[in-house]
């Protein structure tokens, strides 16, 4: 094995040896209420979408508009909670409406095509959340999707009277299901560790890597520059 090779084996084994502790530790995610968006109201409550802050192991990894798909718990602004993080994409089973049940919009329908349609929503209302209509509107058809009684709360807004908007809500939530599976951009779950601790939240974007690869990849970088280098300086000593 030549030199050369021998270089790269050496770097990949120290990066790897580096950040093993890291990657194999128990990874901690939290998030922070930090804002509600636009600041829009319907029915006595701010509408999606709020900002908040996801943070793994103390770093931030996302930080922007996140939307919130649980209407039966409160989160309190600046507020910071353990959640457990997947995506809708598939599911991983630890998401707060995993067991569709009688207070769903449809209970025929899969954990999976519930958070489908949901996705499908979320997507749709940033694409329209500097309008207040639009945004009541797919924030009250993302909680009634999870929480039959959420449209109970829906009032009239602009010119539109509360049937008007009642029904606005009910077609966008069968759009949504009408979709079928979600194929968008990727759609993160932020579910509270403790039920009843804080909503449930989504986020339409990729985290960045997280720390550990970014250590890891920092490590393998340095050592390959160290090891060349070295390298150098012994062919330059000849």
């Amino acid at each position: 094995m030549n030199r050369l090779f021998k270089g790269f084996w050496l770097a990949a084994a120290v990066a790897l040896v580096c950040c093993a502790p890291l990657a194999h530790a128990t990874d901690t995610y939290t998030v922070t209420l930090t804002g509600v968006g636009n600041g829009f109201v319907m029915g006595g409550v701010y509408v999606s979408p709020y900002q908040g802050v996801v943070q793994e192991n103390g770093v931030t990894i996302y930080s922007g508009y996140i939307i919130c798909d649980d209407f039966e718990t409160e989160s309190n602004l600046n507020d910071t909670w353990d959640v457990g993080v997947g995506t809708t994409d598939p599911l991983n089973g630890q998401e707060k409406f995993n067991s569709p049940g009688s207070t769903y919009w449809d209970s025929t329908k899969t954990a999976q095509q519930d958070y489908d349609a949901v996705s499908w929503l979320a997507l749709a209302l940033l694409h329209n959340m500097n309008n207040e209509v639009l945004a009541d509107e797919y924030s009250y058809a993302i909680w009634s999707i999870f929480d039959k009684a959420a449209i109970g709360h829906v009032t009239g807004v602009g010119a539109l009277s509360s049937t008007d908007v009642t029904n606005a809500v009910t077609a966008l939530i069968t759009s949504a299901f009408n979709a079928g599976a979600y194929t968008g951009p990727t759609v993160n779950v932020y579910t509270p560790m403790i039920n009843g601790r804080s909503q449930e939240f989504l986020s339409v974007s990729t985290p960045e890597a997280s720390a550990a690869m970014i250590l890891g990849v920092n490590l393998f970088g340095l050592v390959g520059l160290v090891w060349l280098f070295r390298r150098r300086i012994a062919v330059g000593a000849r």
